[in-house]
């Protein structure tokens, strides 16, 4: 006898055909880090910019820091599809800094890279050799290594170790660029390694959403998931901006479970009563 829950794939297939009634292709408030519904604001654009501006100006190491929630790790990943899909750059994506030895480090960042091979070695000098003569190589043929390393906070002396090293490896500029992205006490973290420390060349934090920006971040949602018209009516997000204080996990929570209540009773736009009684359910637990 399977133990497949047939109810819960029902219940998706019913889901899934109300959200096509709302004139909508998938869930646009799904709990997730995919790229497509990075939605930044103008709170946090600027950061967004000066992080390409660091890459492209080869300045070496870079860190952003924010509270939990803001979207820390779906800024890294929507950096790592842009950047990746450029040319002439070898892009590592790391989802997590937090390594037991310095040769675990290198073993990952050195098989991170999807355009840049980089030889298996047995030990941490020999991988590290193997793996600066891949990047010395990359940047003989005018292309830009950058490393992107999320929750930062986990980092170790293993990791920082190899930040120092990768940094020091210059032929005449920056070989490879560094974005570090983790919480607040990321940046205390690395101030205690001075020899990294003093190799920041910009720290940024990631800011809390304005009223305007929180209503832009669920319209933008929407039209990801083809939905032209507004699914939040202003009472609604009057209510929304309240509860969440501009953190965007937050957002996207209350919407996905006001989005729940909206199919449950058939209706086509998020009101307020539907709104206050999401986030009723959520602090109810």
């Amino acid at each position: 006898m399977s133990d497949i829950d047939i109810t819960n794939i029902d219940e998706e297939r019913f889901k899934f055909s109300k959200l096509a009634e709302l004139g909508l292709r998938e869930d646009p408030f799904v709990d997730s880090t995919d790229a497509r519904f990075l939605y930044l604001g103008e709170e946090n654009m600027p950061m967004y910019k000066a992080s390409l501006q660091s890459v492209i100006r080869r300045r070496g190491l870079m860190l952003i820091v924010g509270e939990p929630g803001l979207g820390k790790t779906i800024l890294a990943k929507r950096l790592y599809t842009i950047l990746a899909n450029e040319k002439d750059m070898d892009v590592a994506y790391i989802p997590t800094a937090r390594w037991e030895t310095k040769f675990a480090a290198v073993q990952q960042v050195s098989s991170a890279f999807s355009t840049m091979p980089v030889p298996v070695k047995r030990g941490y000098d020999e991988q590290l050799e193997a793996l600066k003569n891949a990047i010395e190589e990359s940047y003989r043929k005018g292309r830009n290594v950058v490393i992107i390393l999320d929750d930062a906070q986990e980092i170790r002396s293993s990791g920082m170790t190899l930040l120092h090293e990768l940094y020091n490896f210059s032929v005449g500029e920056k070989t490879v660029q560094s974005i570090l992205f983790g919480q607040l006490e990321t940046t205390e973290t690395i101030r205690k390694n001075a020899a990294v420390w003093s190799r920041v060349f910009q720290t940024l934090s990631m800011m809390r959403l304005s009223f305007k920006s929180t209503v832009g971040l669920v319209n933008y949602r929407v039209r990801v998931a083809d939905r032209l018209d507004p699914m939040v009516d202003n009472a609604a997000f009057l209510v929304l901006d309240e509860y969440a204080n501009g953190v965007p996990r937050v957002i996207v929570s209350a919407c996905s479970k006001a989005m729940d209540i909206l199919l449950e009773q058939g209706g086509k736009v998020i009101t307020k009563e539907i709104m206050d009684s999401a986030v009723e359910s959520i602090r109810k637990g």
